[in-house]
């Protein structure tokens, strides 16, 4: 039985060399495979898309309903820190840009999301990006901090919320449908999911901070939305949201 196995021990030993030889002696575009993948921006494996009718680009995926881009596809920058969201959230903020503009092809929407991230971290100071998720106007979904990283797109509101961003200017005008629809998907999708409460409410970035965002025209537009909740109604209100913790509550105490 030894004998047996040391057979082959060595009979493995010589196959495995025997493919290093081989594929160290191919060219690396003959590979089935990236010779230099994109380093996932986080611990989380990257999923790499196939090939679809819309030739999706690698990082890029196609959900049921909605076109999705990971952090490397639009080549984002490292964070400086992360804190981990608590999941299922009750809450789902909807934001705009303002600046950058709406961006309507996948060249400018990346261009939009760095844009913004380098705003965030080199003037703002913030760790990363400050949304969970934007979204551009040809309706793809670009991920910014994900799903389960803490946001810093409210103050006071970020560890009870997913932060969306449709990217571009909403004061007076309406997104495109395409651009609404995937915002409303991506929230299914995190219900679905386990992230986003079944019965989460949906506010505009107005209604927990005192500003304009996310511009007059998309606020109308989501006030219409099943899951809208009009409660708080300013940032005055926070003290009151009972699922914002109780320190943070009572640090908004007159």
């Amino acid at each position: 039985m030894a004998e047996l196995c040391g057979t082959l021990l060595r009979w493995s030993i010589r196959r495995y060399k025997l493919a290093r030889w081989i594929l160290g002696a191919l060219p690396a575009k003959n590979l089935c495979m990236d010779p230099h993948p994109p380093v996932p921006t986080r611990g989380i494996p990257l999923r790499l898309a196939t090939h679809t009718e819309d030739s999706l680009s690698e990082n890029e995926i196609t959900r049921s309903n909605y076109q999705f881009v990971y952090r490397s596809g639009w080549h984002a920058r490292h964070p400086k820190s992360e804190q981990t969201l608590k999941a299922p959230v009750p809450f789902v903020v909807i934001h705009h840009s303002y600046h950058p503009k709406a961006c309507y092809d996948k060249d400018d929407c990346r261009n939009a999301m760095k844009s913004m991230q380098d705003f965030h971290m080199d003037v703002r100071g913030w760790a990363d990006i400050g949304y969970n998720f934007g979204i551009g106007s040809d309706g793809v979904v670009y991920e910014g901090r994900g799903w389960n990283v803490l946001g810093a797109h409210a103050l006071h509101f970020n560890t009870v919320s997913i932060g969306i961003c449709l990217i571009g200017d909403w004061i007076e005008t309406v997104p495109p449908s395409v651009q609404l629809q995937s915002a409303k998907a991506l929230i299914a999708h995190g219900v679905k999911k386990g992230h986003i409460m079944p019965k989460y409410k949906l506010v505009g970035h107005r209604q927990v901070r005192d500003t304009e965002c996310p511009g007059e025209a998309l606020y109308k537009v989501i006030q219409k939305w099943s899951h809208y909740a009009p409660f708080p109604r300013t940032y005055r209100d926070l003290k009151n949201v009972t699922e914002i913790p109780a320190y943070i509550r009572e640090s908004l105490e007159d």
